[in-house]
């Protein structure tokens, strides 16, 4: 029982890792497609791009320990 759940567990970190990747390479995609017409993110949008990248590294560091099993994780 307590495997299936760790498995379990750790199939839905990896969905999760997976989305971040595709969201990653529409924000990739949009970022080509302002270039191509020569236009650029506000400077609030450019923080807010900051603000989430920092978070979500956070997330996917925290998944990270998670999924190798390290003790102590918040």
């Amino acid at each position: 029982r307590k495997d299936a759940l760790r498995l379990s567990g750790m199939y839905h970190v990896l969905s999760d890792i997976e989305r971040i990747g595709d969201h990653a390479i529409n924000m990739v995609g949009y970022h080509k497609s302002f270039l191509e017409r020569n236009l650029d993110f506000s400077d609030t949008a450019k923080q807010e791009l900051r603000t989430l990248t920092d978070e979500v590294l956070v997330v996917v560091d925290s998944a990270y320990d998670l999924f190798i099993g390290k003790k102590g994780v918040t």
